[in-house]
């Protein structure tokens, strides 16, 4: 069976309540859980930093055998990004939790780094558990989840390789890559690679309307273009180009799973409908980013998004009913790509929206780079390079001017500042936090390997409530995130670990 769950929608707190009081109050009980336990890990070959992780929302069983008829969790899929490798692991709930590395995919361009990754849109074909997956021994099956199944050896390495022209020489590019670590190791070519059969599958004839099955996977980084990935076909989906640089962050919208935002080097964000292979609105300009944007996150209502970049600035930019890029959202879902190798290059005729004025723009929270950015309802959370993650309010209300004033009418930029959580060791950027999917903890590691959590709605002087520590690395850790149910957290570090950690809660 499989099924796709949506991400919940984050508690919107009481602003008027946050702005009278300065506070937020705890909810009157508090599910949060007791600990959590490091309960796998897995050592990934490339020897580089991993940027990235992001589950996928789908859920499916084996039915080939028992663990889909005796009531188990069903297998949960999630992947990560280092170097120029993207890794698809499965976690099993059998007898322990643990992760299996099923598939690997690398690209065709040794100096490529993939900075981001997220699941959105939809593939052909079956579920992921019916689709021919590669076993640990190489083999193909129909099956996950083996006992026998372990971390020792990989699944065949797939090429990832669009047959588009490239960007400028990437060595030519002045690039503000994230700091390494110290041991960081260079990225080995890749063993016994397997090059896909692009030539058969540009011939193919598709009907996107057709698709329906597992999430594909998108990845970017210093090439400059999105690869979107069919992790049931083990194949490239469709390359986005657009962007004049590197791509540091993608979100797909919460409202319409084939939305996505990139966020670049270029100083600009894209809006992509990837069904259709088509860039339905740039988001720069006038009043847009002056330095590289390094995230992005959509409000949980899907009207607007909020980014931030190393001009220490957060802005807000509106994309709801009314506006020109929802009209441009709709055009772009008639556009028609009747073969593969068409999507690579999509149709130049499309009229694409050039948005420059965002509806809010600050630099009263940050004074560095805000490599971090998520809403928690109406609130937004933000992290830059100075140790602390903020909570606060944005003030959107246009400002009103005398008729006799000669000053221009400007940007509202007022913020309530309502908490701070702070974590020592983590003053690099590029290093991530989480919250869980009903915005109750907040998670976010450091160069040491340490993981703290938090409560978001806890007293502003409350410090955290969970020290996450494990034996296997002290290395930084980049990312961390949650499933879609909280009981599962995964980080990645720098000398390519990939820990998952369960959390027990009160009986």
């Amino acid at each position: 069976t499989f099924s796709s769950t949506p991400l919940l929608l984050c508690n919107i707190l009481n602003p008027l309540q946050v702005i009278e009081r300065r506070i937020i109050m705890p909810p009157k009980k508090s599910n949060l859980p007791l600990g959590f336990k490091c309960v796998g890990n897995a050592k990934e070959g490339h020897g580089c930093q991993i940027y990235c992780v992001a589950w996928s929302n789908d859920l499916y069983q084996d039915c080939n055998n028992a663990a889909a008829a005796d009531g188990r969790d069903p297998l949960q899929c999630f992947a990560t990004c280092g170097g120029n490798t993207v890794s698809v692991y499965e976690v099993h709930d059998r007898q322990k939790p643990r992760i299996v590395l099923r598939q690997g995919y690398v690209d065709s361009r040794d100096d490529e780094v993939f900075y981001a990754c997220v699941f959105g849109g939809r593939s052909l074909g079956g579920p992921i558990g019916y689709g021919p997956i590669y076993n640990n021994n190489g083999n193909t099956s129909g099956t996950t989840g083996n006992d026998d199944d372990d971390n020792s050896s990989s699944p065949e390495v797939i090429v990832l390789d669009s047959n588009s022209d490239e960007v400028a020489d990437a060595a030519e590019r002045d690039r503000k890559r994230p700091r390494e670590s110290a041991g960081a190791k260079e990225k080995p070519k890749p063993p016994n690679a397997a090059a896909m059969d692009t030539d058969k599958l540009y011939q193919d004839l598709i009907d996107t309307d057709q698709f329906n099955g597992p999430q594909l996977l998108c990845v970017a980084g210093t090439g400059a273009t999105v690869k979107v990935i069919d992790v049931c076909r083990r194949m490239l989906y469709t390359t986005l180009s657009g962007h004049g640089d590197d791509i540091y962050d993608l979100k797909f919208s919460p409202i319409d799973e084939w939305i996505l935002l990139s966020a670049s080097k270029d100083e600009s964000l894209r809006m992509w409908n990837i069904k259709t292979s088509t860039c339905v609105a740039i988001f720069s300009g006038h009043e847009g980013h002056r330095d590289c944007v390094l995230s992005v996150a959509w409000h949980p209502r899907g009207h607007q998004f909020a980014s931030g970049g190393m001009d220490t600035t957060v802005r807000l930019w509106e994309v709801g009913e009314g506006s020109g890029v929802q009209d441009a959202i709709a055009r772009s879902k008639t556009v028609k790509a009747k073969r593969l190798d068409q999507r690579v290059n999509p149709q130049s005729k499309f009229l694409l929206i050039y948005e420059q004025m965002p509806i809010f723009s600050t630099d009263k929270v940050h004074t560095d780079y805000v490599d971090g950015i998520q809403y928690v309802g109406d609130l937004i959370l933000s992290k830059d390079t100075n140790d602390k993650v903020l909570l606060w309010k944005p003030i959107t209300a246009k400002t009103h001017r005398g008729s006799n004033t000669k000053t221009q009418q400007r940007l509202p930029n007022d913020v309530v500042m309502l908490r701070e959580f702070t974590l020592k060791q983590c003053d690099v950027w590029f290093i991530r936090f989480a919250t869980d999917h009903k915005c109750r903890m907040l998670a976010l590691g450091n160069l040491v390997g340490e993981i703290k959590v938090w409560e978001i709605r806890s007293h502003p002087s409350a410090s955290h409530f969970l020290n996450l520590t494990q034996q296997y690395t002290a290395s930084a850790t980049r990312m961390v995130a949650f499933n879609h149910n909280d009981k599962y957290l995964v980080s990645v570090t720098d000398d390519s670990s990939v820990l998952l950690w369960e959390a027990t809660y009160r009986k």
